[in-house]
């Protein structure tokens, strides 16, 4: 039995998980689009530095963009996956909060701690505690459509964090980057999708060869966010641990670890490496006596670069789940931790505005 034909697939996916990666490339472009017409900032205005703040995949979307922009602005950009921001947060911070559902504890405390810190505040969301809370201190919220599962709502934050961004920077050509990128992914749904038989699917073969091995995973830098994006995937997903190193790190210690025939490398790079990092990821995979498996990202502009490979890797790690019988749209582990956290830590405890804020301070 081919475990991985479409007739099987939908056996096993009750709950429909392929529906939402295959819509991926829609995703990113529909939510552009939507909030490049909506989103209105505060005027342009000079920032001494920009964090992203969110868990989860939220905060992968938020990684994406920050790779991304880090190309684009001269501005420091950072990605904050903690309850707590950093002490340099400041007036002269801009802080995007990210969150899918909107009722992320950890997220809605960054939230509460950049208004403390009088930070120039957006929130992104699908809605809920979030979106209130914005609303109630006059903060700017932009509101991006869901699905069931926060992984396969990514790219849809994406696409919402890049207009934002685009508007507030006054970023150019990013429409053409977008529709690249579309186009790109929607050719991979095609070549990689459900319904291509693992004869002619390469991403179905490699999650057959996956099946039996220990995972490492090496990036380069220009796909590091997309590294984090397969070890997280493949957590929630196929329910299995993996390795992970990044370039050029890799070779002052990542590149010692013992490999054999129970281990398999999977090297995520983009196809527009430089001669530094081509030589790095040669002489690595040299010394490495394990087989091999590559995920490249395509494309002219390196945002179709990182979703390329992304979208890959999202593939790759769904196709795993079934290939070991597993179902991948179930994380009760992540659920059951959650329903604890709010226990704990209320959210209507933090709708209440910061005692030092005056009522209307709060820009946006």
């Amino acid at each position: 039995m081919n475990k991985l034909s479409f007739e099987e697939i939908i056996k096993k996916d009750r709950l429909k998980m392929y529906v939402h990666i295959e819509s991926s490339p829609e995703q990113l472009i529909s939510s552009y689009m939507d909030v490049l017409s909506k989103f209105s900032p505060n005027g342009q205005k000079l920032f001494d530095n920009l964090i992203f703040a969110g868990m989860g995949s939220s905060a992968t979307a938020a990684f994406v963009v920050c790779e991304w922009l880090r190309e684009k602005t001269s501005i420091p950009i950072y990605v904050i996956k903690k309850h707590i921001l950093p002490n340099f947060v400041s007036t002269k911070t801009l802080a995007i909060i990210v969150s899918k559902s909107g009722e992320t504890v950890e997220t809605i405390k960054a939230f509460k701690d950049a208004l403390k810190r009088k930070a120039e505040v957006i929130c992104v969301s699908c809605g809920g505690t979030l979106e209130k809370l914005a609303l109630k201190n006059n903060v700017k919220h932009i509101r991006t459509k869901s699905t069931p599962f926060s992984r396969t709502t990514t790219f849809t934050l994406i696409g919402a964090l890049i207009a934002a961004m685009e508007k507030i920077l006054g970023l150019k050509d990013v429409k053409k980057e977008i529709k690249q990128s579309y186009d790109n992914t929607r050719k991979l749904v095609r070549e990689i999708g459900v319904h291509v038989p693992i004869e002619e699917n390469y991403m179905k073969r490699y999650a057959e060869k996956l099946k039996d091995k220990r995972i490492h995973i090496l990036t380069t830098p220009k796909m590091h966010a997309v590294g984090v994006r397969l070890l997280q995937q493949l957590n929630e997903n196929s329910k299995i641990g993996a390795y992970y190193g990044s370039l050029p790190d890799a070779l002052h210690n990542y590149i010692m670890q013992k490999r054999g025939e129970k281990d398999i490398l999977v090297v995520i790079k983009s196809s527009l490496e430089d001669e530094f990092m081509t030589l790095a990821l040669r002489e690595f995979i040299r010394m490495t006596r394990c087989e091999i498996l590559e995920i490249t990202g395509f494309g002219g502009v390196y945002l179709s670069q990182i979703l390329t490979a992304m979208l890959k890797s999202d593939y790759l790690s769904f196709y795993l789940a079934l290939a070991l019988g597993v179902d991948p749209s179930q994380t009760p582990a992540i659920a059951e931790v959650r329903k604890v956290m709010r226990e704990r830590f209320p959210l209507n405890v933090f709708s209440r505005s910061p005692k030092n804020r005056l009522k209307g301070e709060a820009k946006g």
